[in-house]
């Protein structure tokens, strides 16, 4: 990622993301572009106003509302991360500082019908067929497909594309969760008539 410097200052410089309120004010013919790996090995200071997840979350606004446009979802930062709900579901992006880069988590249980702040709470697991990244916009683009897929398993998994390598693990997945519902489903229906009828439980044996 490249970051904005002012070549003017006669002390350590403090870099910027573009888009960044102070970056703005800095003029045309003293801006300096270099990277963030660059200015990090040379000691300079980020802002604290446009630098860390905060800082994104300011300098990115417009863009973050191109991708609720694009992709069909709401986004909202709270608690120190980015909440992404859709139809299908409710996600959670943290920003590890360590690395620099974000993970993305899963609601295990979602309401649509909730506010959202009350649609957010509760317990997220780590999706782990995604990896750590520094791109919002991969994770916006992963979600929203996810999401997709996931409305066509609820109506015939067979429905599902099988062109890439990831699409075909992503159908034998929902094959496979198909089978053990039904399985669960004829399991449970045995269940019940033998409740009602101790005999049929015999002829299970015969």
């Amino acid at each position: 990622m490249n970051v904005i410097i002012s070549n003017l200052t006669s002390k350590k410089p403090i870099y910027h993301r573009a888009g960044c309120f102070y970056e703005k004010r800095i003029k045309y013919g003293n801006r300096l572009m270099i990277s963030k790996a660059f200015a990090e090995s040379k000691g300079m200071c980020a802002c604290q106003y446009c630098c860390g997840f905060k800082g994104e979350i300011r300098t990115r606004t417009d863009e973050m509302k191109s991708w609720e446009e694009t992709y069909n979802l709401s986004i909202m930062y709270k608690y120190n991360s980015l909440y992404i709900l859709t139809d299908m579901g409710c996600w959670r992006i943290f920003y590890k500082q360590d690395i620099g880069k974000y993970i993305l988590y899963h609601k295990n249980y979602y309401d649509r019908n909730l506010e959202k702040n009350d649609a957010i709470m509760g317990k997220y697991h780590r999706q782990r067929d995604v990896k750590e990244t520094e791109s919002l916009e991969r994770l916006m683009s992963y979600i929203s497909k996810h999401d997709k897929a996931k409305a066509v398993i609820m109506d015939d998994y067979k429905k599902l594309p099988q062109t890439t390598k990831a699409q075909k693990k992503y159908y034998r997945q929902a094959k496979n969760r198909a089978h053990r519902s039904a399985v669960r489903r004829v399991d449970y229906l045995f269940s019940l008539l033998e409740s009602n009828d101790p005999g049929l439980k015999q002829m299970a044996f015969c």
